[in-house]
């Protein structure tokens, strides 16, 4: 999509940079900070885009149902996940908030904040976008045949709009049978995806998302190539913090 080129990175490593650097400094204090080795590549599962929005279509119902796709580092996401929960549940006296807000106030960069403001302001566009092509007639029209088409197929009350499938009781369902989708999942999920493509919602919805994009790009286009250059000098200072703090693997 058009905007996409305007996220430059995802918010996962500046925060690892930055939780490098705190436990440089929460170390010399006497606190224990382990900051583990990431991936920082910080690739999305399978069936999201590089940016982090969800994909759906039939490959993916087929592979995955409505679950998430494995993470592709699972290891890397262990690691962090137990660092997480053992800075969470950290105690260590009276005086450690004190001290971890003058660590956090030492190695924060200034930019952080604004270069996360700055890519919520591009998902915003992004939203924005959404909703545009939402209303364009040729994608409003398509809807009709998408529900049609699965009502035709199952009992249950079909959604207004595919982004609410699966409904909620079947979500709660298909949830509670773990990370691994079921059979039945899996079925409805390939069925919604073909009544998305047969309906020609998908393709509806894709060029009117398209061509919104498109639009706010042009009228954006200042503020958005500065972003971009901002965020490119953002990163290659937080992989130089990386490279100089992380642990080996």
């Amino acid at each position: 999509m058009p905007l996409d080129e305007f996220i430059v990175d995802p918010t996962e490593l500046g925060n690892y940079a930055e939780q490098l650097l705190m436990g440089k400094c929460l170390t010399k204090l006497g606190y224990q900070w382990d900051v583990p080795w990431q991936n920082i590549e910080f690739r999305s599962p399978a069936n999201y885009n590089g940016i982090g929005l969800r994909l759906f279509d039939v490959e993916i119902a087929q592979k995955w149902g409505y679950h998430d796709a494995p993470k592709p580092d699972p290891e890397s996401a262990r690691r962090w996940e137990e660092f997480v929960d053992s800075t969470n549940s950290y105690e260590s006296g009276p005086t450690f908030e004190k001290k971890f807000s003058s660590c956090l106030r030492k190695v924060r960069d200034p930019r952080s904040l604004q270069v996360s403001d700055q890519a919520n302001y591009v998902m915003g566009l992004k939203s924005q976008a959404i909703d545009v092509a939402n209303t364009k007639p040729a994608v409003r029209e398509s809807l009709k045949g998408w529900r049609k088409c699965l009502a035709d197929q199952y009992s249950f009350a079909v959604p207004a709009i595919p982004q609410d499938m699966p409904p909620k009781p079947l979500d709660k369902k298909f949830k509670s049978s773990g990370s691994v989708a079921s059979a039945e999942e899996i079925e409805l999920a390939v069925a919604d995806a073909k009544c998305r493509d047969s309906s020609g919602w998908a393709a509806a919805l894709y060029r009117a998302e398209w061509d919104a994009e498109t639009t706010l790009v042009n009228e954006n286009r200042d503020k958005l190539d500065r972003i971009r250059t901002e965020a490119v000098a953002f990163r290659k200072k937080m992989l130089a913090v990386v490279a100089a703090n992380a642990p080996q693997p």
